[in-house]
């Protein structure tokens, strides 16, 4: 469990987004949330690949040199227990081109607990409103093609359908391409 962090935070009504740290006790979390969920992705062996908390704060220290470069914004969603935070969850903005003012990929992960009580489309929202008010102008997500779920994420965010990409997103760990559909979201008053 996070004690209360100091950094800024978002805050949905049963959740809040904070900017992740690097602690062995926020991977052990990170790590039991993928153990608990690798059921319900079978196919996503991207998952299988941590084998250990240690693994997951490899990944962490990855994210770190992203968000340094400012190719990437990372969150967790978490919610509040016995007085600190526990991780439900994580949201992401990658790909971002600050030339074009555009997010190329927006992508959320909630805990198969916590699913069903709009955390996912809070969150989205919530990070959303925090780009446009950055000056973005193009936000973008993508869900596999037979992920409904995510979709319907997407859709109660108000991110309209733009199409399919078939085989876009390689999974070095399945070994695979997946097809993809494309939703995105524009700022309201910001057409030049």
């Amino acid at each position: 469990m996070q004690k209360k962090p100091f950094e800024k935070r978002l805050a949905g009504p049963n959740f809040e987004l904070h900017q992740p740290t690097t602690s062995i006790s926020r991977a052990t979390e990170l790590y039991d949330i993928l153990v608990r969920n690798d059921y319900f992705y079978p196919e996503r062996l991207s998952f299988k690949s941590f084998k250990s908390p240690e693994d997951c704060m490899i990944l962490f220290n990855k994210r770190l040199v992203e968000i340094r470069k400012g190719d990437s914004m990372y969150y967790d969603i978490v919610q509040e227990k016995d007085g600190g935070y526990v991780q439900v969850g994580e949201i992401y903005a990658k790909g971002i081109d600050r030339k074009n003012m555009a997010v190329n990929n927006i992508g959320y992960f909630v805990d198969i607990d916590k699913r069903g009580n709009g955390i996912a489309p809070g969150a989205v929202n919530l990070l959303t409103a925090k780009l446009f008010e950055m000056g973005f102008h193009r936000l973008c997500l993508y869900c596999e093609v037979s992920n409904h779920a995510s979709k319907k994420v997407a859709e109660k965010s108000q991110f309209e359908y733009e199409g399919t990409k078939r085989d876009f997103v390689y999974d070095p760990y399945a070994k695979k391409f997946w097809t993809v559909d494309m939703y995105a979201k524009l700022a309201k008053g910001n057409n030049l």
